[in-house]
């Protein structure tokens, strides 16, 4: 079932009739490879990061893990953070936000990443 009507239309079942493309947003994830630099900032760091995170729709899929590497070679002491968000336009209204510029701002002395925001298929 989609979850929008076209213009005029009050009931309809599209179940049988769902485009190749979505109409819907799909998720965002942001993704981080992290270097703790100050364990105290880091701490206060994540509990800003936390709250703003929540307010735009985001959940931790994976936060501060340390990925075992299949192939290649992960940088010792580099961990792993994963968000999802519902959609790219979320994640982006996030990382300009208010609330999570006051993350940023200790970020600085907290930790050294890599931040990448990749969208999802479906």
């Amino acid at each position: 079932m989609l979850p929008f009507r076209p213009a005029g239309v009050h009931t309809a079942d599209y179940s049988n009739s769902v485009p190749n493309w979505h109409p819907c947003p799909v998720a965002a994830w942001v993704i981080s490879e992290v270097e703790v630099l100050d364990d105290e900032r880091a701490a206060r760091y994540r509990e800003l990061a936390q709250d703003s995170i929540a307010r735009y729709g985001g959940r931790y899929l994976a936060r501060s893990a340390v990925p075992a590497a299949l192939e290649g070679r992960w940088p010792d002491e580099r961990r792993l953070v994963i968000v999802e968000f519902p959609s790219m336009q979320r994640a982006r209204e996030w990382y300009a936000s208010p609330e999570y510029s006051a993350a940023l701002a200790v970020r600085q002395e907290a930790l050294a990443r890599r931040l990448l925001l990749v969208e999802s298929l479906e």
